[in-house]
């Protein structure tokens, strides 16, 4: 048995996790996935090799549990908000405002340049973050479609909630992609609160 520098053997393993994850992290953002291997993982962190694998069995079970470690925390305080109490109107601007500061955040850049090149080489990658939009998007689309509703009830035409669902989750993208090429922030964020109130038709 390693020796171990917490009080239990659970905590020392969490600990050795987060470690690996870290040095993961910090390496992919260096060399890309593809450039790193679980032997520089390894190096990186301060284990032998044959160490690392008592944890992880092999990069994608890095990869994989680095993106659910990202995204978890980002889908719950996404759902908390989207059932937090407020008009329908107020939660999705404090929905939207919340998706801008994370994708403001220069990590979010790595994460999203990182996603795309795992998931172009591995389906279970792929999966993690899939399941994640699914997640997202079914929070939000109920929020839409009780937004559409209380339209429809005031005599608007009925609208397909999952396409504007789909705009929405566009709109955020797109946003949050000119922040990060260096548009000003105030002006994007006044921008995608119009363009949310015209694509609602709460305006």
């Amino acid at each position: 048995m390693p020796r171990i520098s917490a009080p239990s053997i659970a905590e020392h393993v969490a600990q050795q996790e987060a470690a690996i994850l870290g040095a993961a992290a910090r390496l992919f953002a260096e060399r890309g996935v593809g450039g790193t291997d679980i032997g520089d993982i390894a190096k990186e962190v301060g284990l032998a090799r044959s160490s690392l694998y008592r944890y992880f069995p092999d990069k994608q079970h890095i990869l994989i549990r680095w993106f659910e470690r990202e995204l978890m925390p980002v889908l719950a305080r996404s759902d908390e908000i989207l059932r937090s109490e407020g008009t329908v109107p107020e939660r999705l601007a404090a929905w939207l405002d919340y998706q801008l500061d994370e994708m403001a955040k220069p990590e979010h850049d790595i994460l999203l340049r990182l996603a795309e090149e795992a998931a172009a080489g591995s389906p279970d990658v792929q999966k993690v973050i899939a399941d994640g939009h699914v997640t997202m998007y079914r929070s939000l689309g109920a929020l839409v479609d009780e937004a559409l509703e209380q339209h429809r009830r005031k005599g608007a035409k009925r609208r397909d909630a999952v396409v504007v669902t789909r705009l929405l989750g566009g709109l955020v993208a797109a946003a949050g992609r000119a922040i990060l090429d260096g548009a000003d922030e105030r002006a994007v964020r006044a921008e995608a609160h119009r363009s949310l109130r015209a694509v609602l038709e709460t305006a």
